[in-house]
C-alpha cells in the first residue's frame, strides 16, 4: 500500500492524494454481478488491520487526506469501520459501487452499513455499461463494449432487464431526458438519498456521483477541479 500510494503521488506529480481507495477487497468476495457468497472460494487475505495501518500511516505524513473502499460488501464497511476505531485510525469516508436503475444492490444491507458508519457513495456504472443510454435497445450496437468483448456485459444479461431498459428509455424520452440515467435522481429511495447527494446539491465529475447527505461529511469537501466540474454540471443541464 505505501509503495503504491508513493508510486500514485509519483506519477500524479502532486504533494497528497485528496481521495486514496481500495479498488477490490483483498478477501473474497462475490465479483461482477454475482451476489451469492461461495464459501469453497475462500482464500488466505490480508488481516483488516495490516490494510488500515498503512493507510493511517500515510494519512499521518500528509501523503493522503481520505481514504476509502470500493466494490465492498456490507460486512467489509463495517469491519473496516470498526478496526480503525480500535486502531484509532481515520475511517474510510467513501464506498465506490456500482448503482443504477439495472442495479440496486446497494438498497440492500450496504444502505444501512454506509448510514450508520457514515461513509459516502461514489456510484459508479450509472449507465450500466451504455444499457442505459438506450443505444441497446434494438440490439447490441457496433462498436460498443457488449459486440467487442464476448462475456463483458453478462452480470446484466438476466430475466427482465431487456423490458426494463425499454421501458425506462421511452420514460426518459417522454420526459425529454437525454438518457435513463437522468432519472435515477429521482427514484432514489429515502434511505439512500441520506449519504448520497441528489440535485442541485450533487456533484458529478468523470460519470461518479459524489457525496454524502451531511454537509460536513469529509467528501463533500474534497478538492475538485472547478472548471472541469462547471463544464460536467452545464452538460447535464444542473
Amino acid at each position: 500500500i505505501m509503495e503504491a500510494a508513493h508510486g500514485s503521488l509519483g506519477r500524479l506529480r502532486t504533494d497528497y492524494i485528496d481521495l486514496y481507495q481500495f479498488h477490490w477487497p483483498d478477501r473474497y468476495v462475490p465479483q461482477f454481478g454475482a451476489v451469492a457468497y461461495d464459501l469453497t472460494q475462500e482464500r488466505p487475505s490480508t488481516p483488516t488491520a495490516e490494510q488500515v495501518e498503512p493507510i493511517a500511516h500515510i494519512i499521518k505524513q500528509g501523503k493522503v487526506r481520505h481514504w476509502g473502499v470500493s466494490n465492498e460488501t456490507a460486512w467489509g464497511v463495517a469491519e473496516f469501520s470498526r478496526v480503525a476505531q480500535q486502531l484509532g485510525a481515520p475511517k474510510p469516508i467513501s464506498i465506490q459501487n456500482a448503482y443504477n436503475l439495472l442495479n440496486r444492490h446497494f438498497d440492500g444491507p450496504l444502505a444501512e452499513a454506509t448510514l450508520r458508519e457514515r461513509v459516502g457513495l461514489l456510484a459508479y456504472s450509472a449507465l450500466a455499461f451504455g444499457l442505459l443510454s438506450g443505444k441497446h435497445v434494438a440490439g447490441v450496437a457496433p462498436r460498443t463494449r457488449f459486440s467487442l468483448f464476448e462475456g463483458f456485459g453478462d452480470r446484466y444479461r438476466k430475466p427482465n432487464v431487456d423490458e426494463a431498459t425499454a421501458a425506462y428509455t421511452a420514460l426518459a424520452r417522454e420526459h425529454g431526458l437525454h438518457t435513463c440515467a437522468q432519472e435515477i435522481w429521482s427514484l432514489v429511495p429515502g434511505t439512500v438519498g441520506k449519504f448520497l447527494q441528489v440535485p442541485p446539491n450533487l456533484m458529478l465529475f468523470s460519470g461518479m456521483a459524489l457525496g454524502h447527505g451531511d454537509p460536513a461529511h469529509p467528501i463533500n469537501t474534497l478538492r475538485t477541479e472547478r472548471a472541469a466540474l462547471e463544464e460536467f454540471a452545464s452538460l447535464r443541464g444542473f
